[in-house]
């Protein structure tokens, strides 16, 4: 019985836990969106209503925010009916990986709609997510793959019988 309460009061903490980060995320959006729309419309409204691509520019942004924040709130969010077994099998987001790039997407994607307000440069920032995502795909992915390709390669082929060397020296 000790132990399952120690479990649940775990499983709150972790749960009070991710709805903090939930809510920094939430402010960062509706701060980004809001100094953009205030900003752009204050600025520039005729422009703004009338240009296709502010409002694709805006619904680009949405997009960018919504879609990881909804994948959080998902992974967050406990799936099991009962009480016990709903704290036990919602996910902390405080652990490493994957629910950091979701945050940092969010996060440098609200920053870039505050700039953007006031310069489209700003918009090349976007640019460090694929950067990086690049980055960690080669470096995690297909630098170890050739290594052990190239590794295999010489354990297959074993040393060489004075057969084939006189055969390669021809």
């Amino acid at each position: 019985k000790e132990d399952k309460t120690m479990a649940g009061d775990a499983a709150k903490k972790a749960q009070q836990a991710n709805k903090q980060r939930l809510n920094s995320l939430y402010i960062a959006i509706g701060v980004g969106n809001a100094f953009y729309l205030l900003f752009r419309v204050l600025l520039d409204a005729s422009n703004f209503l009338t240009s296709f691509w502010e409002i694709v520019l805006l619904l680009i942004f949405w997009a960018l925010q919504i879609v990881p924040t909804y994948m959080l709130w998902k992974l967050a969010t406990p799936t099991s009916s009962s009480s016990e077994d709903a704290r036990l099998s919602a996910r902390s987001l405080s652990d490493i990986g994957l629910y950091e790039y979701f945050f940092d997407i969010v996060y440098v994607v609200s920053f870039v709609q505050l700039i953007s307000a006031f310069t489209y440069y700003s918009l090349l920032v976007l640019l460090i997510i694929p950067i990086y995502a690049g980055y960690m795909i080669i470096t995690n992915i297909v630098m170890p793959y050739w290594q052990m390709k190239s590794s295999l390669g010489d354990i297959n082929e074993g040393p060489k019988s004075k057969r084939d060397l006189k055969r390669e020296k021809k």
